[in-house]
């Protein structure tokens, strides 16, 4: 094969590969007596086989001539007719895309520069195995071309790189072009059968009246589905009449409610205000509040929830106080009892140590010894003598000790005087 017919070759490839990616074509129309019809959701899947048959043609064909003879095996009306149809409408899709695709290319490249280019292409056909089922009966090429012109245009003359919703729209467009080389080709396929006419208006005829039938039918269908929804209209109707009086006594009850919460909730905080505590005032309108929640807003339930915390936090409060307190004072009873028994215990202490330092000065027959004794006394413990006894005890031993002075010097005067006297004799 020469650099050229490679080209084109790939370049064949590459439209099937593009138009494999199309999808959802909407379903051609049916107009008996034609060989059925290729649903759009059977397109991407014809135009994928395309691609996926191009370089097997003989497998192609193959598929092609087997679904022929097994729609005329069982046409017009034996049992497996409808399959049948259906999988050679198909096929016979398949095999107008292959040829599509073939023009496509040719114009392609002839809008790329390369001359002759679908004369190659149809050579490179015959090298690679013939034409496909005959290629395109010669009676529809006409319409065929024209099908082809038409998504030509489309794509402005030059198809190559379309993408996949280019591919889509330019099917959609190009529909009554190929509708119009379906109905001659199909007669095409039913003259070479050898079918006759009389078959074919005995097939018209029948598919005619099944038409008719399922119109007729899908009429009485439309009727009754409208005389439902007038019943379910009226239906709905009445209920809605019924729900908006039930709605209306129920707006009835509760302005009703209203009031009488209302006028509850009035009464209720009035005789609140009879209270004599905070606390029993702040519970009694919470209480009332709550029995007459209608009529009472929530900014107020707020209001009263509050107050009746903070009155309960005060009274608590002013609870604590009180315990503290009473506690406070029993413990410094307490404490004060416990100093008046120790001081009065210290008392006791001081008060035996001074009578035994009393009774133990007593105990001395001179005076002055006594008077001393009871001096050093204070000395020795202070803190058992007030300050007046000790004051008192020195004035007395100074007093005793000056006396016991003069005593002794008038005892010693007598005799210093007689001393003298025998010394001057």
């Amino acid at each position: 094969m020469t650099n050229s017919g490679k080209w084109l070759f790939l370049l064949l490839a590459a439209f099937a590969a593009g138009f494999a990616r199309a999808e959802q074509v909407p379903a051609l129309s049916f107009e008996p007596p034609g060989i059925g019809e290729v649903l759009g959701s059977q397109i991407g899947e014809a135009l994928a086989a395309v691609h996926e048959h191009a370089n097997n043609k003989s497998r192609f064909a193959a598929k092609i001539g087997r679904a022929r003879s097994q729609y005329f095996r069982y046409f017009p009306d034996k049992p497996g007719f409808a399959e049948a149809e259906a999988n050679f409408a198909r096929r016979l899709y398949e095999k107008d895309l292959y040829y599509l695709q073939l023009e496509l290319a040719g114009a392609s490249t002839s809008a790329l520069g390369v001359s002759g280019g679908l004369q190659a292409l149809l050579q490179l056909e015959q090298f690679s195995g013939g034409q496909l089922d005959d290629g395109i009966p010669s009676e529809a090429r006409r319409e065929f071309s024209h099908w082809v012109a038409a998504i030509t245009w489309q794509f402005g003359g030059n198809p190559m790189g379309a993408s996949r919703e280019q591919a889509i729209a330019a099917l959609k467009q190009a529909q009554p072009e190929y509708e119009e080389y379906r109905k001659v080709r199909d007669a095409a396929e039913f003259s070479q059968a050898g079918i006759s006419q009389q078959q074919l208006a005995a097939l018209h005829a029948r598919r005619a009246e099944e038409k008719r039938l399922a119109l007729e039918r899908e009429r009485r269908e439309a009727e009754e589905r409208r005389r439902r929804l007038d019943e379910l209209a009226r239906l709905a109707a009445e209920k809605a009449a019924a729900q908006e009086a039930a709605r209306e006594a129920q707006r009835a009850a509760e302005a009703r409610a209203q009031r009488d919460a209302e006028k509850g909730l009035k009464a209720g905080l009035a005789a609140c205000d009879s209270l004599p505590a905070s606390l029993e005032q702040a519970d009694c309108r919470m209480q009332a509040c709550m029995n007459h929640k209608r009529a009472c807003a929530f900014p107020d339930q707020m209001a009263y929830s509050k107050a009746l915390q903070e009155e309960q936090l005060r009274k608590a409060s002013d609870d604590r106080q009180a315990r503290t307190d009473a506690m406070t004072a029993a413990y410094e009873a307490r404490d004060r009892a416990r100093r008046q028994e120790r001081e009065a215990s210290r008392q006791a202490g001081l008060a035996a140590r001074r009578n035994g330092y009393l009774a133990s000065c007593d105990a001395f027959d001179d005076e002055l010894e006594r008077a001393e004794c009871r001096q050093d006394g204070c000395q020795a413990d202070p803190e058992a003598f007030n300050d007046d006894e000790c004051r008192e005890f020195r004035r007395e031993a100074k007093r005793v000790y000056r006396e016991w002075m003069i005593r002794q010097a008038a005892e010693s005067y007598p005799a210093s005087n007689a001393t003298a006297g025998s010394s001057t004799n």
